[in-house]
């Protein structure tokens, strides 16, 4: 897997198919690189989005957002939230997706979170136990 590289998100990923990418997960909608660049401005500090690049392609092929909650339980601490998980529908099973996920819970760790929660479908439940994640219900 030495072609791919995880990085934050940068700007200039609305040329590498970031949208096109999160639509596979979701509806996004027409969004233009203007709004895009603007959107991307405006996201606060507290929202980590990390992309996995095809360095070769130069396209993204997989993607996911680390939101730190700051508390007032547990002495003020910090929760991680991973959202926004998804793998180009062309390259699943490479381990991509652990791959991202893995990294945002040890990036969670390493900003100090007292734990790291996800919300998921009942599809996906097997997977992010693959990840070290419990499924704790509602």
């Amino acid at each position: 897997m030495t072609n791919f590289k995880i990085r934050p998100l940068e700007i200039t990923d609305y040329d590498k198919g970031y949208l096109n990418l999160l639509s596979q997960l979701t509806t996004v909608g027409e969004i233009h690189k203007d709004k895009f660049e603007e959107n991307f401005n405006k996201l606060p500090e507290c929202h980590k989005l990390f992309v996995i690049e095809d360095v070769a392609r130069n396209t993204i092929v997989s993607m996911g957002t680390l939101i730190i909650e700051t508390k007032f339980i547990h002495n003020c601490g910090k929760v991680g939230h991973i959202e926004d998980i998804v793998v180009d529908r062309n390259i699943r099973g490479k381990g991509l997706g652990k791959m991202i996920v893995n990294y945002l819970s040890k990036l969670s760790n390493d900003l100090g979170c007292y734990k790291c929660v996800l919300n998921c479908k009942n599809d996906f439940i097997e997977f992010y136990k693959k990840c070290n994640f419990n499924n704790n219900g509602c």
